[in-house]
């Protein structure tokens, strides 16, 4: 049974903008599966073997049935499931990991076309379950070995979730804490808003929670703790060690060159989530809607640490492209209906073409090496080419080619 968005028992609530819209509150939206399924296909198009990040450290460690810890506390649950779809299927564990991820970005398509078509309603709403299916962040890390695409699943999820969960709060807390065991920095990252979310029905719901979470927390975290070997904290202490020398946001004591420069990756990582979408994202955010607070709940954290601490690639923004959409779609409200359509059809339109056609510039100029850094390897091509630059590498081989004419 379908319960409106982070209402109290017993009140009824229709928002005229980025509401509840009663009509769309049926079940079960039979036409998602057939979303899921050219989801599904759409990720069989670009394939690789493993290479962005730490892709082949994952596929190694996965064979080996070791716990990887590029960034503690890790990715328990990630590394175990490969291993155990491995196992079955009698794949390799690159294999095992593309299998994974591609099913979590399908099925994450179809759980978010069932959220939005209740929270936005008409065509807005479709499209904007497409522009989830095939946006560029959504895309990319379903094709690539690594953890990312499981929170195109997680986070519809949590969110479908608060909305569904008649017990109290025990599905939502089963959902964050496995989320939290494939990425937990993105499970903390979404914690304020669950808890908003499942408190606003009471306390006891958030003791239910707990309840649900713990033992789902404690099937990945005790046994990352024996790894580190210095007891139920060292995970923690271990990941706050680490984001001191990894930092690069404002609050570091960097040069401004690299704050600047993570302002501005920053900004195309938006741009690869939600491209034209963004500004009507912050116009969402002016919406007095109980919706639009716990939308803001999502993102904020996130966006925060990113941008005073530390950020790496657009592929973090995984978990935050459902939120922000949901939030731009209340944003799109505020158009004539027929506008808000077309922009979000232009808007799916630039994320199939950056993800199929989209190719790295020629030109050997900073500008040309910041949007291939930063924007354009993020596409089929890049996947299929292994294509991935780091920026300070690009700049420092055009310097030394301008130093030796």
């Amino acid at each position: 049974m379908w319960n409106p968005l982070f209402e109290k028992p017993g009140r009824a609530q229709i928002h005229g903008h980025g509401g509840l819209n009663r009509q769309n509150r049926a079940g079960f939206q039979w036409w998602t599966l057939l979303l899921g399924v050219l989801t599904f296909a759409s990720r069989l198009i670009f394939t690789s073997s493993p290479y962005f990040v730490d892709g082949p450290r994952h596929v190694y460690f996965i064979e080996h049935g070791q716990i990887f810890v590029s960034s503690p506390p890790g990715y328990f649950l990630f590394g175990k499931t490969a291993k155990i779809i491995s196992d079955l299927l009698n794949v390799s564990a690159a294999t095992a990991i593309s299998i994974m991820n591609v099913s979590f970005s399908s099925c994450g398509a179809i759980i978010f076309a069932n959220l939005a078509t209740r929270l936005i309603p008409g065509t807005l709403g479709i499209l904007l379950a497409l522009c989830y299916a095939f946006s560029d962040t959504v895309w990319f890390v379903s094709d690539i070995h690594s953890t990312y695409a499981a929170m195109t699943f997680f986070v519809p999820a949590v969110l479908y979730a608060i909305c569904i969960d008649e017990s109290g709060g025990l599905l939502t807390g089963v959902l964050w804490a496995a989320m939290t065991g494939f990425r937990p920095s993105d499970g903390v990252f979404l914690l304020p808003f669950v808890l908003f979310a499942v408190g606003r029905r009471g306390m006891r719901h958030i003791l239910i929670f707990a309840i649900a979470a713990l033992p789902v927390l404690a099937v990945w975290y005790i046994p990352t703790a024996i790894h580190f070997g210095g007891g139920l904290l060292s995970p923690l202490t271990t990941a706050g060690g680490q984001a001191h020398h990894l930092a690069n946001g404002l609050f570091v004591n960097e040069p401004w060159q690299r704050k600047i420069g993570n302002l501005v990756h920053i900004a195309f990582g938006s741009f690869n989530a939600w491209n034209i979408l963004t500004p009507f994202l912050f116009i969402g955010c002016f919406s007095r809607t109980t919706w639009t607070r716990a939308a803001l709940l999502c993102l904020t954290p996130g966006l925060l640490f990113f941008t005073f601490y530390f950020f790496s690639d657009s592929t973090y923004y995984a978990y935050l492209v459902a939120p922000g959409l949901l939030l731009a779609g209340i944003g799109l409200q505020q158009l004539r209906p027929r506008y808000g359509v077309t922009v979000t059809f232009l808007a799916l339109l630039i994320s199939i073409a950056q993800m199929t056609i989209a190719r790295p510039l020629q030109s050997r100029t900073v500008t040309a090496a910041i949007v291939n850094a930063y924007c354009l390897k993020y596409s089929g091509w890049g996947i299929r080419n292994q294509y991935d630059p780091r920026l300070r590498d690009t700049l420092q081989i055009i310097h030394e080619r301008k130093t030796d004419r």
